[in-house]
């Protein structure tokens, strides 16, 4: 609940520039990006334009669509299943859909890549049931299996929103389906799923983002697409004015996408009100034979999401553990914890206090200004890298100051890093706080300024406490995102300085996947802890 303070305008000045600035902030990259439209590139940009930008395009919308459809058949029918059906076993699944998204996705194309390369397990179990007689192998490194692999660690975003979503639909209208004899089926698709179209378009969002974003995979598996051709442009070919334009225009693509679902959900409700909802509904007890069925298809889900590829990084584990666990690798485990620590850290406390004031000064504006600043986590990570490092070497020109310690092509700093990251997970924190801002009771805050109390004290003394659920969320999941997040990283970090992300991406870059094992392993058991707090916060729900 808002912040609602009657207090005279002028009171809040400096939190309204605070926000202000905050904004402007929030805003560098794009501006940045917008600015240097001009800038000169090489004869790389024709042969781009000539012969690689149609494959950009073409690769990048296959994605796009093949993934979306593929998450949305998975990701609806997890939720579909743990929602409106009883069955055995239904608890343990309600869980196992929510795990995958704890792997990050180059992490999952390296283990894909292990399962079905020659001689991998794929081979060997299809080897063993033919008795040897059948030599079969696919190929998925391709563009269709990577549709296959992005699908399955990206469908649990469709299912925990179309859950709740599920979870939040009146009775009513559901009995009204039943009363005029319409099957269980032609409910769902006439009255469920078109009412939880806006979680769905939202879900799908949050899909094509990371479909985006992704460049490990891409790269690893031989795909083409605009990530691949910012990184190529900028390390390769030293191009910075390719990349640049590679960037306006996946840029473009996000807007569109952004606009869309802002004109959907525009002065629409799809979802009941509490007071709404109904507290007598129960799953179906399904039979015997459609419970099989179900549980079939739930455990292939798991199977290719979440064991197989489990199994294959502690296949790998158990080979190279010996190798990789060195002095080397408490030095990149404390690099990531020390990253991870200060910037969600930084982050969180920065957008409390961005949450704060607004809240306090209770303006649609502002709260509109700062919901639209959203965009930069919307942004792939290569776009922002380049939009803060042509800031960053503006300021190093005009000021001559020596930011970009390792050159402005090649290198960052941790100033530019921490900066990059406040914009990158800026959007993770704040839709974090917001939500328990909005069920903070406006009544301990109004007596704080009643009794003369200043905005700084509210903040520390009222508010921080009330906020602290929210708080704690916003510093798992911000601190989680760090410690996967790779493009980022790779192209701001200090020279010669790794993380558990970086050394997982090199190691597979090498040729050497089996020992990138261990630095996944590690990254999937510290994304674990939010992954399951996360579920347990969904089931509140009922």
């Amino acid at each position: 609940m808002a912040l609602r303070l009657r207090l005279a305008s002028n009171s809040f000045l400096a939190w309204k520039a605070f926000v202000l600035i905050s904004i402007v902030v929030l805003f560098i990259p794009i501006v940045s990006l917008v600015t240097n439209i001009s800038i000169d590139t090489t004869s790389y940009w024709q042969h781009i334009k000539d012969k690689l930008l149609t494959e950009y395009i073409l690769n990048t919308l296959i994605l796009i669509v093949g993934t979306s459809t593929l998450t949305v058949c998975m990701g609806g029918f997890s939720a579909w299943l743990v929602v409106y059906n009883d069955f055995k076993l239904r608890r343990f699944f309600e869980i196992a859909f929510v795990i995958p998204i704890a792997i990050p996705i180059y992490i999952q194309a390296y283990t894909y890549a292990g399962l079905f390369e020659y001689g991998g397990f794929i081979e060997r179990v299809f080897s063993f049931c033919s008795l040897g007689t059948v030599n079969f192998h696919i190929d998925i490194m391709n563009i269709g299996g990577l549709i296959f692999m992005y699908s399955t660690v990206l469908y649990p975003y469709v299912y925990l929103l179309v859950r709740s979503s599920f979870m939040l639909q009146s009775n009513d209208m559901h009995n009204v389906s039943a009363s005029l004899n319409k099957s269980n089926l032609v409910t769902f698709f006439r009255v469920t799923l078109p009412l939880s179209w806006p979680a769905l378009f939202g879900a799908l969002i949050l899909v094509i983002v990371e479909v985006l974003n992704d460049y490990g995979a891409v790269k690893y598996y031989g795909v083409n697409t605009f990530v691949v051709g910012i990184f190529q442009s900028w390390f390769s070919m030293g191009d910075i004015g390719s990349a640049l334009y590679l960037s306006l225009i996946l840029s473009l693509f996000i807007i569109i996408i952004l606009v869309l679902e802002v004109v959907i959900k525009r002065r629409k409700r799809y979802h009941s009100k509490l007071d709404e909802l109904a507290t007598d509904r129960k799953p179906e007890k399904l039979t015997k034979k459609k419970c099989v069925f179900v549980q079939f298809l739930a455990v292939i889900i798991v199977l290719f999401s979440l064991i197989l590829p489990v199994y294959q990084l502690v296949y790998w584990f158990v080979l190279n553990y010996e190798v990789v666990l060195r002095e080397s690798f408490i030095v990149v485990l404390f690099n990531s914890f020390t990253v991870a620590f200060i910037v969600s850290a930084f982050v969180v406390f920065m957008t409390l206090l961005l949450v704060f004031a607004v809240s306090v000064i209770n303006k649609m504006k502002y709260r509109s200004i700062t919901k639209l600043s959203l965009i930069g986590y919307t942004l792939p990570g290569a776009i922002l890298a380049i939009g803060i490092i042509l800031f960053f070497y503006f300021l190093s020109e005009y000021f001559g100051i020596e930011i970009l310690t390792s050159g402005y092509l090649f290198g960052g700093s941790m100033i530019v890093l921490a900066f990059a990251y406040f914009i990158r997970f800026y959007g993770v924190a704040y839709n974090t706080l917001m939500s328990g801002n909005d069920k903070i009771s406006n009544q301990y805050i109004q007596s704080a300024f009643i009794l003369g109390k200043r905005a700084k004290s509210v903040l520390f003394q009222v508010y921080l406490p009330l906020a602290r659920p929210a708080i704690i969320s916003a510093l798992l999941f911000v601190f989680v995102d760090v410690i996967k997040e790779l493009p980022l990283i790779l192209i701001l970090r200090p020279f010669n300085f790794d993380t558990l992300s970086t050394m997982a991406y090199q190691s597979a870059s090498d040729e050497l996947v089996d020992k990138s094992a261990v630095y996944a392993l590690c990254i999937i058991i510290i994304s674990l802890i939010p992954t399951i707090l996360l579920n347990k916060v969904i089931r509140r729900v009922k």
